[in-house]
């Protein structure tokens, strides 16, 4: 037989804290004068009947913002102005910080020349056939068969002059090695002027417009983020520390700080949204939804009861050192907030709150005393009606809190369970 709270609650394989649970027992009657024909000594007898039943899980955490703005630097450079503090509220627009341009605008004018050639280039391929390299290699082959052609004529008075005998062969031999040299000369020319003609094809043509382009990009892009050397607000709310990583301590801002691109200087918390982030171990996780209702309350929330919900559960645990249990991360917004529970709701407070993991408004519940061994061979014994005879019966567990444990099949409204 189950004696005590804790073993049901393993049997029945729920939750690790569960609070909050309305009672389905009536009819309790103690002592042998109760017992209708019971043999067992100091019997304890209950009728179970349906009712509200609610199980809850506990869990300490602390106030978060529900939707936050990051703010990064633009570019590298030295914060020459920090014009806010931490917890501050801040409006859309306002000036946070200003960074130093120097060395950004160095790479402006580097990225600047690079778009200036790209362009140059860009421009002389799209009118490439009247380009100026076209019209000089053309130049050339033009210059090259004209010489070619005075050659063939010289070889050709050469020829004449040699058949009657006024000049001699070598003379001759001379005027025909010139006209070889000029043919190849031509073919050299006419070659060039292929390839230079080639250099203006659509494939070219292509690759120098997307130089140009990530040029321009480039260009672009330096410029913009020139212009956003004063560093502004992109929403109201308040402005917070950045989570601190363990290879750098982004929290340590300050003038004459040197940032990094892309490094993270704040985050702006929406003025009117807060949540509460938790992190349970295995076994809760695995009971709690999206959706589920929740209670906020706290030491700092004084008199204040907040509702709220279960946004998210994370999917995969937390980093742990090797031998420790897992935890996982779940995150409670608080719902409909009041001007007045606004300002109470600090972020960083510290928070209590109860996940309703379950609730049935017809359940039958028995205490733990009543149920011997464990899920999935629990029984109870209950006695007929006139006879009083006790038998032993099979039951189902279901949820589990300190005051008692559901059960979801086996009994039936009426039954009477005695132990």
């Amino acid at each position: 037989m189950l004696r005590d709270k804790r073993s049901v609650r393993y049997a029945a394989g729920s939750f690790a804290v569960i609070v909050c649970i309305g009672v389905a027992v009536v009819g309790f009657a103690d002592g042998p004068n109760d017992r209708p024909n019971g043999p067992i000594s100091g019997q304890n007898k209950l009728v179970v009947s349906e009712t509200p039943f609610k199980a809850t899980l506990d869990v300490t955490g602390s106030i978060a913002p529900d939707e936050t703005v990051q703010v990064v630097a633009p570019f590298d450079g030295p914060v020459t102005s920090m014009d806010f503090s931490y917890g501050d509220e801040v409006k859309k627009g306002q000036v946070l910080t200003v960074l130093g341009t120097e060395d950004l605008a160095e790479q402006q004018l580097a990225t600047k020349s690079e778009y200036l050639k790209a362009l140059q280039e860009a421009k002389a391929l799209r009118h490439w056939k009247t380009s100026v390299d076209v019209a000089r290699a053309q130049r050339s082959l033009k210059t090259a068969q004209a010489e070619l052609d005075d050659a063939q004529r010289k070889l050709k008075e050469s020829k004449k002059l040699l058949d009657e005998g006024l000049i001699p062969r070598n003379e001759y031999e001379s005027t025909a090695q010139q006209v070889r040299s000029q043919e190849a000369s031509v073919a050299g020319a006419r070659d060039e002027l292929d390839a230079t003609l080639k250099r203006g094809d659509e494939a070219h043509k292509q690759v120098a417009e997307l130089d140009l382009k990530a040029a321009k990009s480039k260009f672009d892009d330096v410029t913009r983020r020139l212009d956003e050397a004063a560093l502004m607000a992109p929403v109201a709310g308040v402005i917070l520390r950045p989570p601190v990583d363990q290879s750098s301590d982004q929290s340590a801002i300050y003038n004459g700080a040197r940032l990094v691109r892309g490094q993270l200087i704040g985050l702006i918390a929406q003025p009117d949204k807060r949540a509460v982030e938790l992190k349970v171990d295995e076994v809760d996780a695995a009971n709690i939804e999206p959706g589920q209702p929740a209670e906020i309350t706290g030491p700092g929330l004084v008199g204040v009861t907040i509702p709220g919900h279960v946004v998210s559960v994370a999917s995969e645990a937390n980093a742990t050192n090797i031998g420790e249990p897992a935890t996982f991360s779940v995150r409670v917004a608080m719902d409909n907030l009041s001007p007045k529970e606004m300002k109470v709701a600090r972020i960083g407070m510290s928070a209590h709150v109860s996940i309703q993991l379950y609730q049935d408004r017809k359940a039958l519940v028995l205490p733990a005393e009543a149920i011997e061994g464990g899920s999935p061979n629990a029984t109870v014994k209950v006695t007929d009606g006139a006879s009083g005879k006790v038998r032993t019966i099979p039951v189902v567990l279901g949820h589990v809190s300190p005051e008692g444990v559901q059960i979801v099949s086996g009994l039936k409204p009426g039954d009477t369970v005695v132990w």
